[in-house]
Parts: C-alpha cells; structure tokens; sequence
C-alpha cells in the first residue's frame, strides 16, 4: 500500500478535513507491511498524541482496556511475530470514513478491509479515532476496534453508498 491509496474513498472527508484525513491516511499506510516487512513504527508513533489510549478488539462479554501507545505497538509487534503475518505481510485499507471536527477535537469513524497481499479480504471492521489538535498538528489520541461477524454485520452508516 502506498500513501493516497485511500484517497478515493475518503474524498468527501479529504474536503471537510483534509488534515484528519490525510492523517488517517497515513496511519493506515504506516500499519501495514509486505511480506517480511514491518509496519512503519516511528511513523505512527509520530501520530500519537501523548497520553493517548489504545483498546483492542473487545471479545463479546469481555471488559475493555485500555493501553498506552508504546503498549499497543509492543503487544502488535508481537502479534506479527507470533503469527504467519510476518512472513506474508498485511495490509488495511479504508473504504469509508466519516470525520467530524469542532475546534481543537475531532472523531473519525473509520471503516477498513484487511487482507494478506495479493489475497482476498479476510476482515472488514471499524476504528474508532478521537484526535486532538496539537500546535497545528493533529494527533491520534484514542483508538478501538470493532471487527464486522455473522453476529454484528456493519450498518449502512458504516459502508461506502
């Protein structure tokens, strides 16, 4: 994946926000890697707001908890060793984005597909990202995952029209 990869599907929030969505952008480049790569860890630290709050996905009936960024990019590094997913690589990329800002606070519901390249998608789901504007940059300051299943397919709300 390279940057603007995303930008078609992103267009309208690329118009309302485009320095929240040029940043999304970016975070979903820098998560993902070819085989035998490895996502861009200091371009996503450099997108993290101090302080800022990591969920995984939540299992149903499970308790949320929340991590700081040096924890989530720890527990991630080793969830690709651990896994095929360091010799085949992995890959997100948005389809749908929703962005919305006042002042120095924006939300982004984020919908994305994921998938080991040159495969089919194997995961769809949607990130949820509060960010807060720093100086003149803005950066990550909370994120949660909620994947798509048999059980809880995504709203209309949620996909490309």
């Amino acid at each position: 994946m390279t940057p603007g990869d995303s930008e078609g599907v992103i267009a309208a929030a690329q118009t309302a926000h485009p320095e929240l969505a040029a940043l999304i952008d970016e975070l979903y480049v820098a998560f993902s890697f070819d085989a035998n790569g490895e996502a861009d860890w200091d371009a996503q630290r450099a997108m993290f707001a101090g302080g800022a709050t990591f969920y995984a996905p939540i299992a149903p009936g499970g308790t949320p908890v929340g991590v700081d960024s040096e924890t989530f990019l720890r527990d991630f590094k080793a969830f690709i060793a651990q896994s095929p997913l360091g010799e085949s690589g992995y890959h997100e990329r948005v389809i749908h984005a929703r962005i919305e800002r006042l002042g120095t606070i924006a939300h982004a519901w984020v919908t994305f597909e994921a998938f080991v390249p040159g495969q089919a998608v194997d995961r769809r789901g949607v990130d949820s990202m509060g960010f807060v504007l720093n100086g003149d940059a803005w950066k990550l300051s909370s994120f949660a995952t909620q994947y798509e299943s048999t059980d809880l397919p995504l709203p209309r709300r949620f996909l490309p029209r």
